[in-house]
């Protein structure tokens, strides 16, 4: 690797570790973290030419913008991930998530499938279980509790 790909790695590793520690740890620290995370993450993309990476950052960005209140620069930016890997299914997972966060489980339901059924040509079956496990999570927003436990079941099968 070049000295940016281990910056980038780096970076791209801490931008999910603060993300996590914004949403997992103290609640007073949770806006400082989810800053660090976003920092963190922009400094890995303009750091890597790296796919995987790429994916994998613009995964994680959102995610923090999202939370952080920077709504539609975190639309924006999975818009453009979309686009750029529209057949990679942890992109769409990232989709999901955004969609039932704006309050849109409905959509996110539909966007859960798309993933799963994405991730399933991928051979990647912890996504798919996260397709599952997204789209359980909107169909219990929408009040279909039977249907999100056997979302539920379906996910721990694939995990």
């Amino acid at each position: 690797m070049t000295e940016a790909e281990d910056l980038a790695e780096a970076s791209r590793i801490k931008g999910w570790s603060w993300y996590y520690r914004g949403i997992k740890g103290p609640e007073e620290k949770k806006i400082e973290n989810l800053q660090k995370s976003k920092e963190a993450y922009r400094l890995a993309l303009i750091n890597t030419t790296d796919v995987e990476k790429r994916i994998s950052i613009l995964n994680g960005l959102p995610l923090s913008l999202w939370i952080l209140g920077e709504r539609e620069e975190a639309l924006v930016i999975n818009i453009a991930a979309l686009a750029e890997f529209t057949n990679r299914s942890s992109v769409w997972n990232t989709t999901a998530i955004l969609i039932r966060w704006a309050k849109k489980p409905t959509t996110s339901v539909a966007v859960c499938e798309k993933l799963y059924q994405t991730a399933l040509e991928e051979r990647d079956y912890r996504t798919a279980g996260h397709g599952k496990h997204n789209k359980a999570d909107a169909l219990k927003e929408l009040g279909r509790i039977e249907e999100a436990r056997q979302e539920y079941l379906a996910a721990v099968e694939l995990y």
